[in-house]
């Protein structure tokens, strides 16, 4: 949450731009800075069905493993 907030406020600047190329030309920083901070925010969301399954896996194996396949392709669809 605090880095998607935090990568709202880097990349406001671009946003509300009338020249896009323009603005990220001249704060190519704040942008690499908003991109790295989205690639934590995707990493951690690949990550939470690799952990749940560690947690699920002790409750029931079955249930875990559908879980992953769910929450897998639930991100499929979300991000494309």
């Amino acid at each position: 949450m605090l880095t998607g907030m935090l990568s709202l406020i880097l990349s406001v600047s671009v946003r509300k731009a009338q020249d896009a190329l323009l603005e990220v030309s001249t704060n190519e920083s704040q942008i690499i800075s908003a991109a790295l901070c989205i690639l934590i925010i995707g990493s951690a969301l690949a990550l939470v069905p690799l952990m749940m399954f560690s947690v699920l896996k002790q409750y029931d194996e079955p249930l875990a493993l559908a879980y992953d396949v769910f929450r897998g392709g639930l991100g499929v669809f979300c991000y494309i």
